[in-house]
C-alpha cells in the first residue's frame, strides 16, 4: 500500500508540474477533465492514507 501511495503521489506530481489544470489557454472539456483527475487522485490517497492510519494535510 505504501509503495502505491508513493507512486500515485509521484505521478500525481508530474502531471501537475507539466499540465496546466487552470489556465484561460486550456479548452474547458480539457480543464474539466484534469479536474475530474484531481479529485480522483485526492479520493484515492485519502482513502490509502486513511487505511493506513496517516493524517493527510487539509491544505498546503
Amino acid at each position: 500500500m505504501t509503495n502505491w501511495v508513493r507512486l500515485l503521489a509521484g505521478e500525481f506530481h508530474g502531471f501537475y508540474h507539466d499540465c496546466r489544470v487552470l489556465s484561460d489557454e486550456v479548452p474547458p472539456e480539457l480543464t474539466q477533465a484534469r479536474l475530474w483527475l484531481v479529485e480522483g487522485v485526492q479520493i484515492g490517497l485519502a482513502i490509502a492514507l486513511d487505511l493506513l492510519g496517516v493524517r493527510a494535510p487539509e491544505a498546503m
